[in-house]
């Protein structure tokens, strides 16, 4: 297995038997925004001007395999989590 970082020490890229994996981070943070490998792309979207997740999203090419939402509150609770895609026979809300 080989690791790459990029100029600010975070991980980078990943070559393994499995394949080979990049990683991208958001501007001027340290919070990953997506990693794509040899069948799967993953990506992270957050609010902005916090470090609260609101969205995962798992891809095989275009298809949507599995998309996770999330709303938080104003003292970053989490309020609810929206799951639909591919993976998942109908869209779930959970509280």
């Amino acid at each position: 297995m080989t690791l790459a970082y990029d100029t600010s020490g975070r991980l980078s890229g990943v070559n393994s038997g499995a394949g080979s994996f990049s990683y991208g981070y958001v501007t001027n943070s340290g919070l990953l925004s997506g990693v794509t490998g040899p069948q799967v792309a993953t990506t992270y979207a957050y609010e902005p001007n916090r470090d609260l997740r609101t969205e995962v999203l798992n891809q095989i090419g275009t298809t949507a395999i599995s998309r996770y939402g999330y709303r938080s509150d104003g003292i970053a609770r989490r309020k609810d989590r929206v799951k639909e895609g591919t993976a998942f026979s109908a869209g779930v809300h959970d509280c």
